[in-house]
């Protein structure tokens, strides 16, 4: 190499570098406040601070069997390590994991943009993509929600893998490393399975790969696509509406579709965005926004065909990609949340990474000067309402009243505002808030459990026995829904905790019994039952204390 060629190689390594550095700076800024944020009840609670095993331990019981419906171990194990640094739980470690990541995955957006952008300006252009990918508002769930690490790692070892797989060009080892990092994101998140087809579809038209040569190149990847669907279904079993099971093809494909235009809209235009949408398949099918959603995705689609000059192959393989890898959550596979909301933004956090670059190749198609100042206008615009939005996601305070504002009948968000004036002690709020969500869902555990703690605070027994004490779970009840037994022991508990104030203690013996056959952990349950037993003249740890039905 030439003295010239070295002083231009220092040079341009410097730029990135500088380049590079802007970028991070930029998006920390913007993400930094996350870091005083707390824990929130929506998730983080089942997940993280009320997660026995990751409490006490051992981490790798993660490994070898499914926790709350998903089996996601290096989640749970980079929890469990940040769990071990400091105890009580830190919300600061959680939330810059978070941003950590975040930062991780913007730069592997970056290189990923710099390999398909026209070699005149190239750096710009994927810069653009990078900051666009960052700091788009429909971001912030990802990234401020201490949950939303499952997105995000899955994230980094997704766009790792892609990264890797581009740079193998077929090489034996080199792919067999990237397929490797595939299998550690399928771990972090089963919708990593439409990995395969992304890259299939990337291969052939960004890198015009004969489709022969890429789908024998993709074979092994796959290869795991059918284990991983079979055994996602089978965790999340319990989690998934039998109606939802009962869809057929066709209306699966239309709740799909709506998805993408629902997608595509929010991607364009971030307004109106919320944390539970409500935007279930049911509505979908009954006509609810599908119009409108299919008309945007429509738009869309003919745009898309009109700018192909524009956008070029690389472009339209990236968008593609996207597309691809938004299929898992789309509604064309059935998975547990559907029954709540087909559609929510943590879920296009990746997909987003298509429809950054493909906006950096239309953008870099402009003239100079237009084409800097369109960009600075998007990324600027992006950066302020991703900060606007942020504090929503600062603590229940501001969560719950969001989502009730943005959706009124939200049953997560109603349930959540009755949570927190539990904990506030205003029972009659609380019990105006489980009012409103029995509305929604009249018989959701959640609800009738936070009605029987309202009622029993309120010292309001007899009301709480005529209408709660007929509503008990069963054996069968109990047995179909684990993830719910918690719940289901709460709410047997405040029916026992009401017939022991009602004089009924020798009634409440068979409810204690069914209590702790839902959840032998609940403190209440550890409380009561030895004391009822005593009362009674039997000892708890009897084996003939409880029918055979609710043995242990």
């Amino acid at each position: 190499m030439t003295r010239r060629q070295t002083v231009a190689a220092g040079a341009a390594t410097r730029v990135l570098v500088v380049v590079l550095a802007a970028v991070l700076v930029i998006v920390a800024v913007v993400y930094g406040r996350s870091l005083g944020y707390g824990f929130l009840s929506w998730d983080d609670d089942q997940n993280v601070t009320a997660n026995r095993i990751l409490l006490e331990g051992p981490w790798w019981r993660f490994w070898f069997a499914p926790y709350q419906g998903l089996y996601i171990p290096p989640v749970y194990t980079l929890w469990s390590i940040l769990a071990a640094l400091q105890s009580p739980l830190n919300p600061l470690l959680f939330h810059g994991v978070n941003v950590l990541l975040h930062l991780a995955n913007t730069l592997l957006v970056l290189f990923l943009a710099r390999r398909f952008m026209p070699s005149g300006g190239a750096l710009a252009a994927a810069a653009f993509a990078a900051l666009l990918f960052a700091l788009h508002p429909l971001q912030v769930e990802t990234v401020a929600w201490v949950t939303g690490c499952r997105d995000l790692l899955c994230a980094f070892w997704l766009l790792l893998a892609t990264l890797l797989y581009l740079r193998a060009e077929g090489r034996l080892w080199p792919s067999a490393f990237a397929w490797l990092v595939f299998v550690v994101a399928l771990l972090s998140k089963p919708s990593a399975v439409a990995l395969p087809a992304a890259l299939l579809l990337l291969d052939i038209i960004a890198c015009q790969t004969p489709w022969r040569k890429a789908l024998l190149r993709l074979l092994p990847w796959f290869a795991l696509v059918p284990p991983v669907v079979i055994i996602t279904q089978q965790v999340q079993a319990e989690g998934v509406d039998q109606a939802l099971q009962q869809l057929t093809l066709w209306q699966r494909s239309v709740v799909a579709l709506d998805s993408f235009g629902f997608y595509a809209g929010k991607a364009l235009w971030p307004s109106g965005l919320a944390i539970d949408y409500g935007h279930s398949p049911q509505l979908v099918l009954a006509g609810q926004g599908l119009a409108v959603d299919l008309a945007v995705l429509g738009g869309v689609v003919l745009t898309v065909i009109f700018c192909r000059g524009r956008l070029r192959r690389p472009g339209l393989g990236w968008l593609l990609w996207g597309a691809a890898l938004m299929l898992p959550t789309s509604g064309l596979v059935v998975f547990s949340y559907q029954h709540t909301s087909t559609v929510a933004d943590h879920y296009v956090y990746v997909p987003l990474v298509g429809m950054a670059i493909a906006a950096a190749w239309l953008l870099s198609g402009l003239e100079g000067r237009s084409r800097v100042a369109l960009g600075s206008v998007l990324v600027l615009a992006a950066g302020v309402t991703s900060s606007l939005r942020l504090p929503v996601w600062s603590g229940d305070e501001s969560l719950y009243p969001a989502m009730v504002a943005s959706k009124p009948r939200s049953f997560a968000g109603l349930i959540g505002l009755a949570a927190m004036s539990l904990r506030a002690k205003r029972y009659e709020e609380a019990l105006g808030y489980v009012n409103k969500a029995q509305e929604v869902e009249p018989l959701n555990i959640a609800a009738l459990a936070d009605k029987g703690l309202a009622l029993a605070r309120l010292g309001r027994y007899s009301e709480l026995l005529a209408e709660l004490g007929t509503k008990m779970p069963d054996r069968k009840l109990i047995l179909d829904y684990p993830l719910s037994a918690p719940d289901m022991a709460t709410l047997l508990m405040t029916v026992a905790f009401a017939q022991i104030r009602t004089g009924q203690a020798k009634e409440s013996l068979p409810t204690l019994c069914r209590a702790r056959f839902a959840d032998a952990a609940n403190p209440d349950v550890l409380t009561f039952v030895p004391m009822v037993a005593e009362y009674l003249g039997k000892k708890a740890d009897d084996p003939d204390l409880c029918e055979a039905d609710y043995r242990r």
